[in-house]
């Protein structure tokens, strides 16, 4: 519903589908967001200065937790959008040899989760400008 948008993420967006609404309302730890204002707050604050979100609300394990599960739940939501878009043929050369690529070791996840975990690298790595590099 727009009110559960509007709650959850400001003024709609195009990316803002019915699906990701449901999947937000139907999960336990995400609904909070509609209960609790110390979610929604963690929510915009996370919107505004992830690195800072993230620093408040470590010693926070519910609203740490919620954040983590928003994350991976906009992951999985972008990554299902970016499938149904129409790719030119970089785009798909990109992803037929990503999806041939074999699985991480464990050695690499443990590399990523090192990665994922400092809290400046990973906002350098999330940075617009960084990307267009």
């Amino acid at each position: 519903t727009k009110e559960v948008s509007e709650k959850m993420l400001g003024p709609a967006r195009e990316w803002l589908t019915p699906d990701l609404v449901a999947e937000v309302e139907k999960h336990p730890s995400l609904s909070k967001i509609f209960e609790d204002p110390r979610y929604a707050s963690a929510l915009e604050l996370l919107q505004r200065n992830p690195k800072q979100a993230f620093e408040r609300f470590d010693n926070v394990p519910e609203l740490k937790e919620f954040l983590r599960e928003f994350c991976r739940l906009m992951g999985g939501h972008f990554q299902k959008l970016g499938e149904q878009q129409e790719l030119g043929p970089l785009a798909r050369e990109a992803v037929e040899r990503e999806r041939r690529r074999p699985p991480p070791t464990a050695d690499e996840k443990a590399q990523v989760d090192k990665v994922v975990a400092d809290a400046d690298l990973s906002a350098l790595l999330m940075n617009p400008d960084t990307q267009r590099l």
